[in-house]
């Protein structure tokens, strides 16, 4: 081959691609860069560079804060940011994605994504009682009706109480004594937030692996309470 040839194809390809990742709806697709552990919003703003995104952001921001009776320097301390994006295949249906942590004293759990509609598909019959509007994106106010009308249970949670048990080390280790668990690694310790916007752990070990018996516990970190329940160690 004729090495004179290569060169114009490899630097048409290297062209192509730097315009390919570094076009701005790649960013606004992909949205900000994923930050695995979360950090404060002061920081994380700096990354928050599309104008949609930024926009829809702060009024879940707002909202968190008000159903949290929380202000910006606590929501700086106990919110800790991963990333936020949309979907960016489609022109009149899009959801914004929130991605994050709750931190409560020592306590830190991710919270699942929280899906924040901005546009819908005049296809799609969801909320429309709500949000009427269809194929252009809502406003401020939409937002904020729609997340007053039942749908903020996800922004809910016991931020300001005071945690019953004062250390990450005591709490797994209450909870190891409590199903009877010589010794669980780490990583086998859940940290999650349940519906009513508690900060729990929870864990499960081996009883009978033969007859599929396990031992399931979980303990709430603000209140203390333990409960620990027989369960099956695999679901067929």
């Amino acid at each position: 081959m004729n090495p004179k040839g290569i060169i114009p194809i490899l630097a048409f390809s290297i062209v192509i691609n730097f315009v390919l990742f570094t076009s701005s709806s790649w960013a606004e697709h992909f949205g900000t860069p994923e930050f695995s552990q979360g950090i404060p919003y002061s920081e994380f703003s700096k990354h928050l560079t599309n104008e949609i995104l930024r926009k829809y952001f702060l009024v879940w921001k707002r909202q968190f804060q008000s159903a949290n009776k929380i202000n910006d320097e606590d929501f700086e301390r106990k919110v800790l940011l991963i990333s936020v994006s949309n979907d960016g295949y489609k022109t009149d249906d899009d959801f914004i994605m929130i991605s994050y942590f709750v931190k409560i004293d020592w306590y830190k759990a991710q919270v699942s994504s929280f899906n924040l509609p901005i546009m819908m598909s005049p296809s799609r019959d969801e909320y429309k009682h709500i949000l009427p509007r269809r194929g252009v994106y809502f406003s401020d106010e939409e937002i904020i009706k729609y997340l007053e009308a039942g749908n903020d249970f996800q922004l809910r949670f016991r931020l300001n109480e005071p945690l019953a048990i004062k250390t990450k080390e005591d709490a797994e280790t209450k909870l190891t004594e409590a199903v009877e668990g010589n010794s669980i690694p780490t990583g086998w310790f859940r940290y999650w937030i349940n519906n009513d916007g508690d900060p729990i752990i929870s864990t499960i070990v081996t009883v009978d692996s033969k007859s599929n018996h396990c031992k399931g516990g979980e303990i709430n970190v603000i209140t203390g309470k333990i409960d620990v329940r027989k369960t099956r160690c695999r679901v067929y």
